[in-house]
């Protein structure tokens, strides 16, 4: 703020035609002098805010207009008033608030239930009609069957014999031989089916 000040009143000093980089260095120089010769520090952070609210030329005297309404009131004997102020902008939770008892929030409120209901009656609809079709039921229960035989399948397939007795041992041998069997008809299924569809 002192560097501020400083800056300020070379400005006013000075005469239009001095470059802006000499009223610079003339309040450095100020600055310098009045603090026992230590140079300001933060002149790069001055060049980023010394344009902001806080820094801006605060005029200190009251314009022309503001005088002669002054000066008229008094005459008048009329006790004026500072300028008001302007009004602080609402809040984020004043703004919500209004939204809230604002019309157009009920109104959004009820496109989005009506959206809401909408997004229910529509996964209903599809989870019915899942449900419902005995096709796909009887898909789903095909799908879960032969998922159930291939587990099997594989238990059989790739079970160890050696600890079995002579009964057991020859059970799953003749299982895995019918699996295998049943494999190579499939196949051979397969490429006959292939061998036609090509002629």
């Amino acid at each position: 703020m002192r560097f501020q000040a400083y800056y300020e009143e070379v400005e006013r000093r000075h005469p239009s035609g001095v470059p802006y980089q000499e009223h610079i260095l003339e309040a450095q120089a100020r600055y310098a002098k009045a603090s026992q010769g230590k140079s300001f520090a933060f002149f790069h952070c001055w060049l980023e805010v010394r344009h902001t609210k806080k820094f801006a030329k605060a005029d200190k005297r009251p314009s022309k207009s503001k005088e002669i309404n002054l000066s008229v009131g008094t005459q008048q004997g009329d006790v004026t008033q500072s300028p008001t102020k302007k009004a602080r902008p609402p809040g984020q939770k004043q703004s919500k608030e209004k939204l809230k008892k604002n019309e157009g929030g009920d109104e959004y409120k009820d496109m989005m239930g009506n959206l809401m209901a909408m997004k229910a009656e529509e996964v209903k609809l599809k989870k019915e009609r899942w449900e419902k079709d005995p096709m796909i039921e009887q898909h789903k229960l095909d799908i879960k069957e032969r998922r159930l035989q291939w587990e099997q399948e594989q238990k059989i397939m790739f079970c160890d014999t050696s600890n079995m007795d002579e009964h057991q041992k020859a059970y799953m041998l003749a299982k895995r031989a019918q699996f295998a069997k049943a494999a190579s008809a499939s196949v051979g299924d397969t490429a006959s089916v292939g061998e036609a569809t090509s002629a």
